[in-house]
């Protein structure tokens, strides 16, 4: 899980670099994911892991902290 938060931040940061971006960060109440932010990340993260995510997991829910994010991309690399 780590490896995922420590890629998923350093993502983070190329589109938000003088911000403090932690594991837990709300994202969205930070307003530092926006549409643009997002369809980036979702784009690095694909490329990165070499896996596509499905259209119903590009939800708020799933987005709300640099944590959730990672936990997503551990079960889509796991199969779930």
């Amino acid at each position: 899980m780590d490896e995922y938060i420590k890629v998923i931040t350093e993502i983070l940061k190329e589109v938000n670099p003088y911000e403090d971006i932690e594991a837990d960060t709300d994202l969205t109440a930070e307003e530092l994911l926006s549409s643009l932010n997002l369809m980036y990340l979702i784009t690095e993260l694909e490329d990165h892991y070499d896996f596509t995510i499905p259209e119903d997991k590009i939800k708020p829910e799933y987005f709300k902290s640099v944590r959730e994010i990672a936990i997503m991309v551990a079960e889509l690399k796991n199969g779930n």
